[in-house]
């Protein structure tokens, strides 16, 4: 069992960027204000939806999850950095979820 789930203290009880001392599922807690200022401008130079995304610091650049039932993916280079997108993120449980809305 993950202990954030019960924990109460900080950072594990604020729901926020890293860099402001909270902790969110969204980005990697190394993510700097600065690098959350450039995943936001490359997910908006390719018309990605941030509320679908997440986003983890590489040591090549950034990799940006995206929740679809499509499985694929596709690297950009944005200002200097490489973006690697991986389209697929909980698959299964997407297909699984549109069988049953069907």
């Amino acid at each position: 069992m993950q202990r954030e789930i019960f924990a109460i203290e900080k950072p594990y009880a604020t729901l926020t960027f890293p860099h402001e001392g909270g902790i969110t599922g969204y980005f990697s807690r190394d993510m700097t204000s600065k690098d959350l200022s450039l995943v936001r401008e490359f997910l908006k130079s390719e018309k990605i939806d941030a509320l679908n995304t997440r986003a983890f610091k590489r040591e090549y650049g950034f990799e940006i999850t995206v929740g679809s039932i499509e499985v694929k993916s596709v690297d950009f280079n944005f200002s200097d950095k490489l973006f690697k997108v991986n389209y697929g993120e909980f698959a299964p449980y997407l297909d699984d979820m549109n069988y049953n809305l069907k």
